[in-house]
């Protein structure tokens, strides 16, 4: 199993916490590293990336890792 595969994530504190935006989930697509807030709502809800109409939401932060994580067998 290599540690760096494809759709990799993992989600940590923001280097620029705030109220709004304490949290990142970082992923590697294609070679490529892409940084994603995941932000408070003003429900205190977490969301994932800039606000848009009809967006999933919930209380819980473990909800945005469901999003990402597929169970794969390890090899």
């Amino acid at each position: 199993m290599t540690l760096l595969q494809n759709g990799s994530f993992i989600v940590r504190n923001s280097r620029q916490a705030g109220p709004n935006k304490p949290y990142v989930i970082t992923i590697l697509c294609n070679r490529k590293i892409f940084h994603v807030p995941i932000r408070r709502t003003v429900d205190s809800d977490y969301a994932v990336g800039e606000e848009k109409e009809g967006e999933l939401v919930n209380r819980s932060l473990p909800f945005v890792k469901s999003l990402f994580y597929k169970p794969r067998p390890i090899e």
